[in-house]
């Protein structure tokens, strides 16, 4: 069983101003730990959104590109059509 000698202090214990002492350290490094686990957490999400939006640019460059790919051939292939009509016409003549 813990008595209060006369200074304040329990027998076997911190005095009150050194124990409030410590768990507000204790409380501030807890705190201050938070903090650093946020600013990770936050670092780690904008560099997710980063890659994220690099990969988007690079899909987005490959579907134009494609597109353009496809224009390309269906140009080729309208030109090939009027090109085999105008040769079966002269052979029919």
């Amino acid at each position: 069983m813990l008595s209060i000698c006369s200074n304040g202090a329990r027998r076997g214990g911190l005095p009150s101003a050194a124990r409030f002492k410590s768990r507000f350290k204790t409380l501030i490094d807890q705190y201050e730990l938070r903090e650093q686990i946020f600013a990770h957490t936050l670092r780690k999400k904008e560099m997710e959104v980063q890659a994220n939006m690099t990969r988007f640019e690079n899909e987005k460059k490959a579907a134009e590109q494609e597109v353009a790919r496809s224009r390309d051939l269906r140009v080729q292939v309208a030109t090939f059509s009027q090109t085999e009509t105008e040769l079966r016409s002269q052979l029919n003549v």
